[in-house]
């Protein structure tokens, strides 16, 4: 034992001897990472000229092509022309979504800024505080952790708090009038979306297309443009997809042999005869064309038995007084206003041609879901906002869709309850339980703690220094590289909330990462060491983690700057050079199939893609990490306001490279029309409150009481703030008013 506390005494002053300042962690970061991004900046400008189907596919293809990827622009005019893309530029060629985006960081370019310049005084004040023999750098001396206790100089970042606060108010404000100007535009839009429904949990009684047309044109003033039920028909769906890949192989058997002028043949299995491809698809595609016609006219007949039987129990009184007993109304249906294709519902006169879909067993024909199209947006806003049933729960109206997830239409409520349940628990145990592992990671990953833990590397480090550095650099590294699996697993717990609507699962997944990235990256890294070590007196007394972080979070400015100096120049390295598309493209270009028809062509081929097809951002991840972004701006913006350089140059760096890659690479088709700034707004402001509360607890840590009392009534106006623009501001942000309605569709009817 004496012996093993002799070997630890020694390890810890080795490692003291082996600690770096704050300056020279931060330089080491520059120096390593600053360099890949400067030469991968040099790289891409090199390249986009000479590899344009992988840095311009929207000027070539012609279904993603854009005006503003055809310029004519220098090696480096590509930095001229982002910076001078307009907002209104981007919504017409990449959709609200990415200006939502590009704005949501100019934001914090622009709270960066006021930090910049809150920073040049109250650096001065805080250097020239009394000597603190717990400051051992000259970076700390520049921020809250050179005071003293009772500081007078406590002043200072309560006056910086005011003005940095104040000024995101003003810009959230600002954002919300333009977003809802911009929402509004897209919801008034001749879109499918714009005038349809999705209903769930419709009640027995109600399912039938007659029944549930006569209720909406009620309740809409005969507004019902079409109705269509989705109905449980899984063998009709495996035997039209079964039919459609035959003929997609068959077509490709039939390509290769316009190309080649041989007969393609292809094994049936490992030590199998070769068969001549065009004869074998040929006879799968006749007996899956059997089976989808035979199964086809069940579904025909099912359906239209389904509704006799319902106009009979009308007749007999059956169904009581559920439905509203008027005649159907004659309904003008608009001629580019119908349930599109895209949809995919069942319907008695396109069966075979429709790709159909459904859900669950067979246990009932008709599930109790149906997309209901309308033939104004009047009549749209009616349906959709209006109580539809007295039970609760039933007729539960969502907007229509744009892109559908077919697992989930028709489940029941009670199954997306639990879904829903379940899906928060999971998430919620991830964010917290994942401390522990992180914890552990994020210390060890520190040279002092990784030497106390193993002695034995003191003389490692001492022999070969450079390992200092390296190991200074891997803890901010390996957390990006967590966050980036992130989203995925957050996406699974999505998916279990029975979303109908793509959008919806991308919002949800939005949040849960969001708060796992806060709870993480900035809660847990800022404790991580503490954790450890007073993990069960934190158990007895959960409110120690808020003197935690009021001890620990000034200290550790130095650890956030490296974070986001690695994200920043990690990722919009690998964003600009776009390496993995490259090497997916190169990979199915040489293992791929030589001879595929064009539609063959446009489709991944195992999960590798052409360089035509480069789909869209992946939101949900990027915008968690802009939350974390503006989490360390507002808390160090008062504690160590030397990080607002780094923070400035993240948002304003980012906000570039993402204008170019929206106008010049990503799909704009799967555009959702904004759906995720109202969260993003929601997340902003949640942040002013919970960021102003940590730096109240730094400085009450500080004995830094008057400055504490004069904090609380900025808090309340925050709460205030935030209560007020949750409420009738973001419903106006979400939904269209029925004067613009009313005043669209008279244009629309007076242009027929």
């Amino acid at each position: 034992m004496a012996s093993n506390a002799v070997t630890n005494i020694a390890a810890k002053n080795a490692a003291s001897s082996l600690e770096t300042s704050a300056e020279e962690k931060i330089i080491a970061t520059i120096q390593i990472w600053g360099v890949v991004f400067a030469v991968s900046i040099l790289f891409y400008c090199y390249l986009r000229t000479r590899f344009r189907m992988l840095y311009s596919p929207r000027a070539l293809v012609p279904a993603l092509q854009c005006d503003i990827a055809l310029r004519e622009l220098g090696m480096f005019g590509w930095i001229k022309g982002a910076f001078l893309l307009t907002d209104d530029e981007l919504i017409q060629q990449a959709g609200l979504d990415a200006a939502c985006f590009i704005r949501w960081l100019h934001y914090g370019l622009y709270i960066s800024l006021v930090g910049v310049f809150n920073m040049c005084w109250m650096v001065g004040v805080f250097y020239t505080a009394s000597e603190n023999p717990k400051v051992k750098d000259s970076y700390s001396k520049l921020s809250l952790a050179n005071t003293s206790d009772n500081d007078a100089r406590l002043f200072a970042p309560f006056f910086a708090t005011y003005i940095i606060y104040g000024v995101s108010m003003f810009l959230i404000r600002r954002e919300f009038a333009w977003y809802i100007a911009k929402r509004h535009d897209v919801l008034s839009k001749k879109a499918t979306q714009n005038y349809s429904i999705y209903v769930s949990n419709i009640p027995t009684e109600l399912r039938s297309v007659k029944a549930l047309r006569n209720l909406f044109n009620e309740l809409t003033n005969g507004g019902v443009a079409q109705v269509a039920f989705a109905y449980n028909i899984k063998e009709l769906e495996d035997a039209v997809a079964k039919k459609e890949l035959n003929e997609k192989l068959l077509n490709n058997a039939l390509h290769v042999f316009d190309q080649t002028a041989k007969r393609p043949r292809h094994s049936l299995g490992w030590g199998k005869s070769k068969v001549d491809s065009i004869e074998y698809y040929e006879g799968l595609v006749r007996e899956a064309t059997s089976d989808a016609t035979r199964l086809a006219d069940e579904a025909r007949k099912g359906i239209y038995d389904h509704e006799n039987n319902r106009r009979e129990e009308e007749k007999s009184g059956l169904l009581g007084g559920a439905l509203l007993g008027s005649a159907l109304k004659g309904v003008g249906t608009m001629k580019d206003i119908r349930i599109s294709d895209a949809t995919k519902i069942i319907n008695p006169t396109n069966i075979l041609t429709a790709n159909l879909h459904t859900i669950g067993t067979n246990t009932g024909f008709v599930r109790n879901a149906a997309f209901i199209t309308f033939n104004s947006l009047h009549a749209h806003s009616s349906g959709l906002h209006m109580l539809h049933d007295y039970t609760p729960g039933n007729l539960t109206v969502f907007p229509g869709p744009k892109k559908i997830m077919w697992d989930n239409v028709g489940l029941p409520g009670s199954r997306v309850s639990l879904g829903r349940i379940l899906a928060k628990i999971a998430s919620l145990a991830m964010s917290l339980l994942w401390t522990i592992p992180m914890s552990f990671i994020a210390s060890l990953t520190e040279v002092e703690n990784l030497t106390n833990l193993l002695p034995f590397l003191v003389d490692v480090f001492d022999k070969a220094p450079w390992i200092t550095f390296l190991f200074n650099l891997l803890s901010p590294l390996l957390i990006v590289w967590v966050i980036l699996q992130i989203p995925k697993i957050m996406r699974m717990f999505s998916m279990w909330e029975g979303h109908v609507s793509a959008t919806d699962v991308g919002a949800a997944t939005y949040a849960k990462v969001v708060f796992f990235t806060l709870t993480q990256v900035f809660f847990v890294s800022a404790i991580s060491s503490s954790l450890l070590e007073q993990l069960q007196a934190i158990l007895d007394r959960p409110i120690l983690i808020v003197d935690i972080l009021a001890q620990s979070l000034p200290t550790k400015s130095v650890y956030f700057i490296n974070y986001l100096l690695v994200k920043a120049f990690l990722s919009l390295a690998f964003e600009l050079l776009r390496p993995f598309t490259a090497v997916s493209a190169l990979i199915r270009r040489k293992c791929g199939p030589k001879h595929q028809t064009e539609k063959m062509k446009g489709e991944p081929w195992r999960g590798f893609n052409k360089l035509q097809n480069p789909g869209g951002l992946a939101l949900p991840g990027i915008q968690a990490h802009m939350c974390l972004c503006f989490m360390v701006t507002f808390t160090y913006s008062a504690l160590a306001p030397i990080a607002m350089l780094v923070t400035a140059a993240s948002f304003g760096v980012s906000a570039l490279v993402y204008r170019q890659q929206y106008a010049y690479v990503y799909d704009p088709r799967g555009d959702s029309g904004g759906t995720f700034w109202p969260a993003s707004a929601q997340y902003a402001m949640s942040i002013n409150i919970v960021s102003l509360v940590v730096i109240i607890a730094v400085i009450g840590a500080k004995q830094g009481f008057a400055q504490m009392g004069l904090l609380f009534p900025l808090l309340v106006v925050l709460v205030l703030f935030k209560a007020y623009h949750s409420g009738a501001p973001l419903h106006v942000a979400k939904t269209l008013p029925s004067r613009i309605c009313v005043s669209v569709d008279a244009e629309r009817e007076a242009e027929t």
